[in-house]
């Protein structure tokens, strides 16, 4: 499905020396040296019309905003790694509980679905608290909900998997946030502090001296299309650095970062869930927030793990299977 004509090599005028018109197709032939024949089927041509009134956009799978007090009384269900059941579930919610995925088993999972995003860690990081950390991840201290690496790195939009290996410590409990059902509510109790931070980049760095990077990044904290549809929302607070913006900008733009940072904080938009061994939460890093309760790590141990895949790839990957199984009807 890839072009072999170079369109950019004629004078851009075609000029038609027949035309045949069927019930399923239309032939035509080209005055040209040498002459070229081409076929359009009658249900390719409308699916693919130019004009404004026959246009058909590809089609996207229904974006459900949710919140969690949906997850009180039914938690989400868990489904099986070889189940494509949790495809759809993925797509609708931003995020999918796995079970019955065992350690040995994690890596070959990731790569059905594509290539690993690797990381300063390597293809999967360890997620469990060291006396040499050099990441909050690497600590028993409580995190707000945020996203990985989009705040200060040109990181891709990646399906994160967080996989449980061990977790009997004293708290360690995830949590998860709708970003996008969260950027929704600030837009409607704050059109402008929405906009403000839709349209200013933020300061946002690491710094890993471990492996001697130092990553900064400027961002807008929510990620917009041309249609001011919500294409991301990318949030790390302990990643912020010093700003520098106009005077009489400062102030709005404070009060905008604090009210939404409380929308996200706010713990009845927060689902709570305790990972267990061989279980595992796929989300998509720009859409649904994460964090987890705080921890002692002399109180039993967290072990978890985590690992990304680019987004492109889970996509491509749906899109090709969606259409083979059409083509076979």
């Amino acid at each position: 499905m890839q072009k072999l004509f170079d369109i950019t090599a004629t004078d851009l005028q075609p000029r038609v020396r027949n035309l045949c018109i069927d019930q399923d197709s239309v032939c035509i032939t080209w005055d040209e040296a040498p002459l070229h024949e081409s076929v359009y089927g009658r249900k390719w041509l409308q699916a693919h019309a130019y004009d404004k009134l026959s246009e058909m956009p590809e089609e996207q799978p229904p974006v459900e905003l949710w919140h969690a007090s949906r997850w009180t009384a039914s938690p989400p269900p868990a489904y099986l790694p070889d189940s494509s059941t949790w495809h759809n579930y993925l797509n609708r919610l931003g995020f999918a509980l796995l079970r019955d995925l065992p350690p040995e088993s994690f890596l070959n999972f990731l790569r059905s679905i594509g290539p690993i995003q690797p990381t300063e860690f390597g293809d999967v990081a360890p997620l469990r608290a060291s006396l040499n950390a050099n990441d909050l991840g690497e600590t028993g201290c409580h995190l707000d909900p945020h996203t990985d690496y989009s705040v200060y790195m040109h990181f891709p939009p990646v399906l994160s998997f967080l996989h449980c290996i061990r977790n009997d410590s004293d708290g360690g409990v995830s949590i998860l946030v709708d970003g996008f059902a969260a950027a929704e509510h600030f837009r409607r109790e704050d059109p402008a502090g929405f906009d403000l931070l839709a349209c200013t980049r933020l300061p946002f760095h690491q710094l890993y001296g471990r492996w001697r990077y130092h990553h900064k990044r400027l961002r807008p904290m929510i990620e917009l299309d041309e249609d001011g549809s919500i294409l991301g929302v990318h949030v790390g607070h302990p990643h912020t650095r010093n700003w520098r913006f106009p005077f009489d900008t400062m102030a709005p733009l404070y009060m905008a970062y604090s009210r939404f940072i409380r929308i996200l904080n706010d713990a009845s938009r927060q689902f709570y869930y305790r990972l267990q061994p061989n279980e595992c939460l796929v989300f998509l890093n720009q859409r649904v927030l994460h964090g987890r309760t705080a921890f002692s790590p002399d109180a039993g141990e967290r072990h978890l793990q985590v690992a990304y895949v680019n987004w492109s790839y889970f996509a491509a990957r749906r899109r090709f299977e969606d259409q083979r199984s059409s083509e076979l009807v």
